[in-house]
């Protein structure tokens, strides 16, 4: 049998790769089912398997896209411990979150939503293929016609680039004691994100300056142009529990900013063991230290010098650091901190 050009083509290619099928991917559809642009080029099935994080995920790269993009929140989420709650998923896909509820959560159990026919048949295979398919209900369909009530816990809404048309929805299925939302979307970190980062002043060569409140401090990630300098942050804040998660985020990290609660005397040797933990990792072995001081506007707050004891700053020798006093609710020191982070990096 004669056997094509291309088709020879695709047969190095995949040799090459080591592989036995090739595949051309075009950018996800923005219908609503965010349907792939997959074409097989060589091979006759687009069914693929892919493990992450100890869970299976199977599915047919031609009907189904993968978003390897959430890999950070579905290692958050395999963090939580949920022994004892029920999860609703509104935008359960092939299960990237339902999964991880399930399999490390612990879920006691998980109501996942879908009205993508290809992902709700891939979905319902995954729970099978993890053996936690007891321990859900697959709704197929439109969400917004969900019949549940006050039964959730917690709900993820896993939608972008807004999950706002399920906001509603979520707050009709929590309980009536209320719970918690996982509430994902896209944000312009420039302008902003919603009430929590205010774009505060334009100085200079179109410096873009970010003023953080207390209640900011939730904010994923945002990029900040200051000094000419633009830099990629990401607040890794929150609970104990996800601690040992922040080290997924040290690679290629060159400040750190730790911020110290100055009016906290009962948990500043926690704080101490929590920077040394941190700066120790290899991966941040040259990571400059910005410290700030902060609730420096409170009459019993410990002042920078007893904070660069208390943390044992002044026995680090191999690397730069600074204590910046400041007040996060007026701004206070905010921005003197940065200008000496961003002259640091710089140097």
């Amino acid at each position: 049998m004669a056997v094509s050009i291309c088709e020879e083509l695709w047969l190095t290619v995949a040799k090459c790769l080591c592989g036995k099928r090739v595949a051309r991917q075009a950018v996800v559809k923005t219908d609503g089912f965010r349907s792939p642009q997959v074409r097989l080029l060589l091979g006759d099935s687009g069914t693929v398997q892919h493990l992450d994080n100890g869970i299976r995920y199977e599915y047919d790269v031609t009907r189904c896209m993968f978003s390897a993009g959430n890999i950070t929140e579905k290692l958050r989420i395999a963090g939580f411990k949920c022994q004892g709650e029920t999860v609703v998923d509104l935008y359960a896909g092939i299960g990237y979150f339902t999964l991880p509820y399930l399999v490390h959560g612990g879920a006691d159990y998980v109501h996942a939503c879908e009205w993508n026919p290809d992902a709700v048949a891939a979905l319902t295979h995954n729970l099978r293929l993890n053996r936690v398919e007891h321990r859900c209900t697959v709704h197929p369909g439109d969400n917004q016609k969900l019949p549940l009530v006050g039964i959730a816990d917690r709900v993820n809404l896993g939608l972008i680039p807004s999950s706002q048309v399920g906001w509603p929805v979520a707050c009709r299925v929590l309980k009536a004691k209320g719970g918690v939302l996982h509430v994902h979307g896209n944000v312009n970190s420039r302008t902003g994100v919603g009430e929590a980062l205010k774009a505060c002043q334009t100085q200079g060569d179109s410096e873009d300056i970010f003023k953080c409140s207390e209640d900011s401090l939730r904010a994923s990630a945002c990029v900040t142009s200051y000094m000419q300098s633009d830099s990629e942050d990401r607040d890794v804040g929150g609970q104990d529990k996800i601690r040992p998660l922040w080290r997924h985020y040290y690679t290629g990290t060159q400040g750190l900013i730790f911020v110290v609660d100055c009016a906290d005397r009962d948990r500043i040797d926690e704080a101490r063991q929590e920077l040394h933990r941190i700066i120790n990792d290899r991966e941040m072995r040259d990571a400059i230290i910005l410290v700030f001081a902060n609730k420096q506007d409170l009459p019993d707050a410990m002042k920078p010098h007893e904070i660069q004891e208390k943390l044992g700053l002044t026995r680090i020798r191999d690397r730069n650091w600074y204590v910046q006093p400041s007040c996060a609710t007026t701004g206070d020191g905010l921005f003197e901190g940065l200008t000496w982070l961003t002259s640091n990096h710089k140097s």
